[in-house]
């Protein structure tokens, strides 16, 4: 792996930055004596094409070098052909990677994880604001970046905004499924959370995964791969509902996508501009409106496989509906020409 001047430079800057103080997570919480799913309606299965990708073996992309505009490109060659990604910006390369972002005006936030492990329960996670407004050929200046303070956040790959409360939030459920977990809202001064709900997501031991994210109504929307029973095993369920300081409630959707995008779930995000959702895998991503939900039909699910084995870990979307990738090795964000 070659590391250029700028990326020595955002080591340095994360280095001796308020990564290094530790949270002891001191916040508000509200233990939630009701389950947040409390009823589980019968469920259709929309029988999409078997477009699931299995999981890569991990590939390199290009390193920003001297600043000499070494950029990134992506193409698709499954699904809706007219999308490509091409580097928008190189992100802070130390301590961890981004695993989840959004964008609220010129700012852009990530989440980042340290150490990667599946526990994911110590003070490992970090969040980091980008301001877009000062990007310079492709590279943040030092002056755009503020690097928050370190706390226990699980893996982070589900840091979502909320733009009818212009709240970020995120789930604390570590890698993987669990049938307990927690909400917390963070601060977008301190970047740090300050108050967390804990639930318990369901009365029948269905499990929630760590995926989130917010349409345009406020309205919140989670999914887990189904591990079998009257859903087959490895299908999407589609949970909405509300994430506030006041309690985590969510309604299973009556459809559900029989064939997921790809081996891992690595991130959820909606379009507001198309009312679209968008399930993340590793080179792979399938979307389904979010108005269709409780009657989906095959049609209505797209998909993009991506001639990459990068890792690619979320994806943002502005209000006028431009899109974004978050992708690994290296971390960058980078652009999404086309729509699906």
């Amino acid at each position: 792996m070659k590391f250029s001047k700028w990326a020595t430079a955002l080591a340095t800057v994360a280095l001796f930055s308020s990564v290094g103080a530790t949270s002891v997570n001191a916040m508000s919480t509200y233990n939630q004596k009701q389950a947040a799913v409390t009823s589980i309606p019968q469920v259709r299965v929309v029988q999409n094409p078997n477009i699931t990708r299995s999981l890569p073996t991990y590939s390199f992309g290009k390193y920003q070098l001297n600043n000499a505009g070494n950029l990134n490109h992506i193409k698709v060659s499954g699904g809706a052909t007219n999308v490509s990604f091409t580097t928008h910006a190189f992100l802070m390369t130390s301590q961890g990677s981004p695993q989840s972002g959004v964008l609220v005006g010129k700012y852009l936030y990530a989440m980042y994880n340290q150490n990667r492990s599946e526990s994911d329960n110590d003070a490992n996670d970090y969040i980091v604001r980008y301001d877009m407004s000062k990007l310079q050929n492709h590279v943040f200046p030092t002056d755009a970046i503020k690097v928050g303070p370190t706390f226990r956040g699980g893996h982070g790959q589900s840091l979502s905004y909320n733009p009818k409360t212009k709240q970020l939030w995120y789930l604390n459920i570590a890698r993987g499924s669990a049938t307990s977990a927690s909400a917390e809202l963070v601060s977008q001064k301190t970047l740090k959370p300050t108050n967390r709900v804990q639930f318990k997501f369901s009365t029948n031991g269905s499990s929630i995964d760590n995926n989130l994210t917010f349409d345009k109504y406020g309205r919140a929307y989670t999914y887990v791969k189904s591990g079998g029973g009257s859903v087959p095993q490895g299908a999407y369920k589609i949970y909405r509902g509300t994430i506030s300081t006041k309690g985590v409630h969510f309604t299973l959707m009556r459809s559900a996508i029989r064939h997921a995008a790809g081996a891992i779930p690595q991130g959820f995000s909606y379009n507001p501009k198309n009312n679209r959702l968008y399930f993340i895998s590793d080179g792979s991503i399938v979307s389904a409106p979010a108005g269709k939900l409780n009657n989906l039909s095959k049609s209505d699910v797209k998909y993009i496989h991506a001639d990459t084995n990068r890792e690619f870990e979320g994806m943002i979307f502005n209000k006028s509906g431009k899109g974004y990738l978050i992708t690994l090795r290296p971390d960058e964000i980078m652009t999404m020409k086309g729509s699906f």
